[in-house]
């Protein structure tokens, strides 16, 4: 038992197991990548979700600028209705010299300094207006940026193959080694048990088909002996009665031993 009986020519075994290995190294490697891939994906969303949380902000800090212009806009408008009345109440009093030429070209001064004002203001509530369009189509933009940022970490994860703490990547890398070290095992060819090789008919390097035998192995630990009795005798033969046995092949010599079963199918020949 445990003998080599023959050997299968094992070389084409030993590169399919060569490459398995080598395939299993490099989906490791793969699979170390891929997570790397994916903590970047990782921070990349966190990255994202904090460009959108910044730009919701801006959102709302410029949302309140144009609010902020029109209260400047209405004040400024009130003081350039004042300043335009006190300048056509004192502009024609010039004439009748109720009032200085002095006192008139402050009002004028006024008036035109109220004017710039007020154009100014609105100019920048146009400026805000702008603004804040701009902020939100970057916020826009942003939750694109957010929204591919996530596909990405998903792709990434998926890639990696884990599943319930085994990743199927490895885990299939893994099992083809094994099957590859298991067909090279079968190269080896050794006896199951203790017995005799007979029916011996191939040389070194006969092909060995599967599921075809090459040699019969006769298990010599334990021997049996078929006998045959007629019909009428065989209620008298219970299993474990004791038996004499005699041989053709060695007449000389008392055997022992004890039935084990009656055989109830019947071989025409």
């Amino acid at each position: 038992e445990g003998d080599l009986l023959f050997l299968i020519d094992p070389r084409p075994y030993k590169i399919a197991l060569e490459r398995a290995r080598a395939t299993f190294a490099l989906t490791r490697k793969e699979v170390d990548g891929l997570k790397n891939s994916a903590a970047t994906a990782v921070a990349g969303v966190s990255k994202a979700e904090a460009q959108l949380n910044a730009s919701a902000s801006q959102v709302t800090s410029r949302e309140m600028d144009p609010i902020v212009a029109d209260a400047e806009i209405a004040r400024l408008e009130a003081q350039f209705q004042h300043a335009d009345e006190h300048l056509k109440r004192v502009e024609p009093l010039l004439p009748l010299q109720f009032v200085t030429t002095d006192n008139v070209e402050k009002a004028r001064t006024e008036r035109a300094s109220a004017l710039a004002a007020l154009n100014e203001a609105r100019a920048r509530k146009q400026a805000a207006i702008a603004t804040l369009a701009s902020t939100r189509a970057q916020h826009i933009a942003t939750e694109a940026a957010l929204r591919q940022a996530r596909s990405q970490r998903a792709s990434a994860e998926d890639s990696i193959g884990q599943y319930e703490g085994i990743n199927a990547r490895i885990a299939a890398a893994e099992a083809a080694v094994h099957s590859a070290e298991l067909d090279l095992s079968y190269c080896e060819v050794r006896a199951p048990f203790t017995g005799l090789v007979v029916n011996m008919n191939i040389s070194n390097g006969a092909f060995a088909r599967a599921g075809v035998e090459v040699f019969t192995m006769v298990d010599t630990r334990t021997w049996y002996v078929v006998a045959n009795f007629r019909e009428t005798q065989l209620r008298h033969i219970p299993a474990g009665a004791p038996v004499d046995l005699y041989l053709q092949s060695q007449p000389g010599k008392h055997f022992r031993g004890s039935v084990v079963g009656l055989g109830w199918a019947v071989l025409p020949e």
